[in-house]
């Protein structure tokens, strides 16, 4: 608990002093907000949103779909993420929808790049984006 002094000045007469009075400050304090609790979204993908997400599906070609690459050449398939983006552009949840490669791994490592990522913001509010992606081999394209 935090003491502050106020001093209290009055019209005294000359012969009395003033006065200190203890106050006691409460602060209020709670969970911090978290941007990802909200209940329902109502926000639309801007421009800038868009190219983010662009970008990072590009990292998980590189980061995830060529890693598997090595360890089985004729890897291919479609993965769709169901991702939930706050207000401030941090993804909240990244989770596979649909994945018909024949390894779980490049969807898994895909949500999780994407939950790693902070994007820009999208207008509005949250919004959720069903992102479809396509791995195949370079030169099959």
């Amino acid at each position: 608990m935090m003491m502050s002094y106020f001093i209290i000045f009055a019209l005294l007469p000359q012969n009395a002093y003033a006065s200190v009075a203890p106050v006691t400050t409460h602060y209020v304090t709670g969970p911090a907000m978290n941007v990802c609790d909200v209940k329902a979204c109502g926000g639309i993908t801007s421009t800038e949103l868009e190219n983010g997400l662009n970008m990072v599906a590009r990292q998980t070609r590189r980061k995830c779909y060529e890693t598997a690459l090595n360890n089985d050449p004729t890897l291919k398939g479609h993965v769709k993420l169901n991702l939930v983006i706050a207000i401030n552009g941090q993804v909240c949840s990244a989770v596979v929808g649909s994945n018909d490669m024949a390894s779980t791994t490049v969807g898994d490592c895909a949500a999780r790049t994407f939950l790693a990522s902070r994007l820009p913001s999208p207008k509005g509010g949250c919004v959720k984006v069903e992102l479809p992606l396509a791995y195949v081999p370079a030169g099959q394209q």
